[in-house]
């Protein structure tokens, strides 16, 4: 099944351009964020992927860190956190809406 952002999903090129922002803070080993992986990122693959994201940035992970390191890092996991929190609503709302296309499609080719 073929789901579109902006048909299936309302989902503007400038709400995804948004969307891909926060999720590279959170997938940064993901080297660029394409529509396919936003349909198929489950609420859950996000919550894995921010608690491994936050236990290396957290400021209080490192004992032996300098004040500059410290505060950056503080200031890393405070973006983290803002764009799990940010996106995390997104990320149940195209979940939900992919799950019902997907059962109204299979509802349509059984009949």
């Amino acid at each position: 099944m073929d789901i579109q952002l902006e048909n299936d999903l309302k989902i503007s090129r400038a709400k995804f351009g948004l969307l891909k922002d926060m999720l590279v803070l959170i997938f940064p080993e993901v080297p660029t964020i394409q529509k396919k992986f936003l349909i198929q990122l489950t609420p859950d693959e996000l919550k894995r992927a921010y608690m491994s994201q936050a236990a290396i940035c957290h400021p209080d992970t490192a004992d032996e860190l300098d004040k500059e390191e410290r505060k950056t890092r503080q200031m890393r996991y405070q973006r983290l956190s803002m764009a799990y929190k940010a996106l995390l609503p997104h990320i149940e709302n195209i979940h939900q809406k992919v799950r019902d296309l997907e059962s109204r499609q299979k509802g349509k080719t059984s009949t």
